[in-house]
């Protein structure tokens, strides 16, 4: 009869335990879903949100700096979802999207519809003094857009 209690209750424990591990496993499963959700829904936000740099063939350090560190902080910010484009004004293939654009010279834009956000001047101003204060402007004009 001992045994047979015994036995019962180490049966019991296991069952305790067994259903116990899968409430917190579909619990961790749960979650992780959610994250992914809302991952997806800001991947989303930034699907239709492009970055430019137009530029010409000669260019100087600080115009190489501008597309260098705007690529790095877009990769770090936002990974795959917002990736620079870099267009050579020189290459007559390219006066189209200049055009649609409304790009005259040199410029780091942000496009998303019909807005646009130039942040030329702090490109130019930050990429090779301050490329974290660039960062910084990159990161309110994706903000800026994403509203």
């Amino acid at each position: 009869m001992k045994r047979l209690f015994l036995v019962l209750i180490v049966l019991f424990v296991i069952s305790i335990s067994s259903v116990n591990a899968q409430c917190c496993k579909s619990n961790a499963e749960t979650k992780t879903l959610a994250e992914n959700v809302a991952e997806v829904e800001s991947n989303n936000d930034m699907q239709d949100i492009k970055a430019y740099y137009f530029h010409f063939t000669r260019r100087c350090a600080t115009c190489k700096a501008v597309e260098s560190v705007t690529a790095e902080a877009l990769k770090e910010l936002y990974g795959e979802s917002i990736v620079l484009k870099s267009v050579n004004l020189d290459n007559e293939a390219n006066d189209e999207l200049a055009e649609k654009i409304d790009a005259d010279g040199q410029s780091l834009l942000f496009v998303k519809g019909d807005e646009k956000v130039d942040i030329t001047n702090d490109g130019f101003m930050y990429a090779r003094t301050k490329p974290e204060k660039l960062k910084e402007k990159i990161e309110e004009a994706v903000s800026s857009l994403k509203e």
